[in-house]
């Protein structure tokens, strides 16, 4: 089971995302984009079997965190081999 622990962004900096996404869409020559309710920033991407992934789920539910700011400084792309 893949497990993926992640940050969803508010709607403003989902909106900005998008507006760089898509003008990045507009030059490039190939390419697959995130959709936009995919939108999120990956802190971890793990695979667990099924005890292990409600153990970490239950777990994460329990974590409490301030709000806090971030700044995105760059555009990057996945390369496959």
């Amino acid at each position: 089971m893949r497990l993926f622990i992640a940050i969803n962004f508010p709607d403003v900096v989902k909106v900005a995302i998008i507006q760089v996404r898509d003008s990045l869409k507009e030059s490039a020559l190939c390419g697959n984009f995130s959709a936009d309710e995919n939108l999120h920033l990956t802190l971890v991407f793990c695979e667990y079997n099924v005890l292990q992934a409600e153990m970490v789920k239950s777990i994460v539910k329990e974590i409490r965190f301030s709000e806090f700011m971030i700044a995105l400084g760059k555009v990057g792309r996945f390369i496959r081999n």
